[in-house]
């Protein structure tokens, strides 16, 4: 298939992010990621899906834009898509740290990765997160005080220098090939 990560779990191996998390989730129930009635735990999928299919993209094609035009189409593009989150997503949870409320979730760790890449965003396409996404700065800062993300979290240098390649578009991996397509 050509991508990571993979999972190898005794015979079986599984790749995609969202489809490993969940399998994990499934084979260790705790601490629970997701919620338990189907109503919420498809409000959660919703926002994963949102994170897989809408926000990530947007990340890596602003990466990907050469041309002046397209950047500024991309940046705007992933401009909204901040301030969506802001507002419908994290703007919802009146004073609760995460996406879904009080615990974090498999949302929260679906968007985290994403949001890892937007200092390469700011350095080689200048967009910031906007001023007004006041929920987004303090869900980053409430993901970057637990133990087991800001033992694996880099500095801002390591994630612009191992975007570059999707900045000058040299990139020749699984994603950037699918990215360029798309």
């Amino acid at each position: 298939y050509g991508k990571v990560p993979v999972l190898r779990h005794g015979d079986t191996v599984i790749w995609e992010s969202s489809v490993i998390n969940e399998y994990i989730e499934e084979i260790h129930p705790e601490p629970q990621l997701l919620p338990r009635t189907p109503a919420a735990r498809a409000r959660a999928r919703i926002w994963i899906d949102y994170a897989n299919v809408r926000f990530a993209p947007f990340v890596y094609k602003l990466l990907l834009a050469q041309s002046p035009a397209d950047r500024a189409e991309r940046a705007r593009l992933l401009r909204e898509s901040l301030l969506f989150i802001e507002r419908e997503a994290l703007g919802r949870r009146k004073e609760e740290p995460w996406f879904l409320g009080r615990r974090l979730s498999l949302v929260d760790l679906t968007f985290f990765p994403h949001f890892e890449r937007l200092p390469a965003v700011a350095h080689y396409r200048g967009l910031e997160i906007p001023e007004e996404c006041a929920n987004i700065r303090a869900w980053l800062a409430a993901m970057l005080e637990r133990p087991s993300v800001a033992v694996l979290h880099q500095p801002d240098f390591v994630y612009i220098r191992n975007w570059r390649k999707y900045a000058d578009n040299s990139g020749a991996g699984v994603t950037a090939e699918e990215m360029r397509r798309f």
